[in-house]
């Protein structure tokens, strides 16, 4: 299996994004791999986990590279949302957002520029960057779930009860024992978080 679509659009910052689609129903989740990664995913994890949601909900699924020369490209993300929306004519949808690492922090900020966001994933976003910035998008999401997968062998790990402490709304944590901040060796693992949405 494959994408049913994918191209890649230049971002203001000089450099281009590759995204891969899966078109389904009107329930639309973004998964954005992390610094430096491809739309399909050490092992096609992002893939898979892309045809499972779509298997298994029927959603629309979208990935997204995230090159190192584009400090932040979660602007270009919301643009491909909306002109997927347009074009589909959808008056109404849900968006759920699946990120790992800086993929996750920059789905932060994408969660509150789109009112549609129901749920967030965040697989071992670094917590000890930018984390008061972190806290205060999270602090304004009060209507979205929002769920943290660290790895036990994540550089993240340790930081995770300064976040917990935080005692934010429709919050919760899942520890994954051995899992390091890439899930080596845990590729199933991995795909299996998308049953989280």
């Amino acid at each position: 299996m494959d994408f049913h679509k994918t191209f890649s659009q230049a971002h203001c910052s000089g450099g281009t994004i590759d995204y891969g689609m899966i078109f389904g129903n009107e329930k639309i989740v973004l998964i954005k791999c992390g610094r430096g990664g491809s739309l399909r995913g050490y092992e096609d994890k992002h893939l898979k986990m892309a045809l499972r949601l779509h298997s298994k909900y029927g959603c629309t699924v979208i990935c997204s590279s995230n090159p190192i020369d584009c400090n932040t490209s979660y602007d270009l993300d919301q643009e491909i949302i909306r002109r997927y929306v347009e074009k589909a004519n959808l008056s109404d949808f849900q968006l759920s957002l699946i990120g790992s690492s800086n993929g996750a922090y920059q789905n932060l900020f994408l969660a509150n520029q789109l009112s549609q966001t129901k749920k967030l994933l965040c697989v071992n976003m670094p917590l000890m960057l930018n984390f008061h910035k972190s806290t205060r998008e999270l602090q304004m999401m009060k209507n979205i779930e929002k769920i943290f997968v660290y790895g036990t062998n994540d550089p993240s790990y340790s930081y995770l009860p300064f976040l917990e402490i935080k005692k934010l709304c429709m919050l919760r944590a899942i520890r994954v024992d051995g899992a390091d901040h890439q899930f080596k060796g845990r590729t199933d693992d991995f795909v299996a978080l998308a049953d989280l949405i």
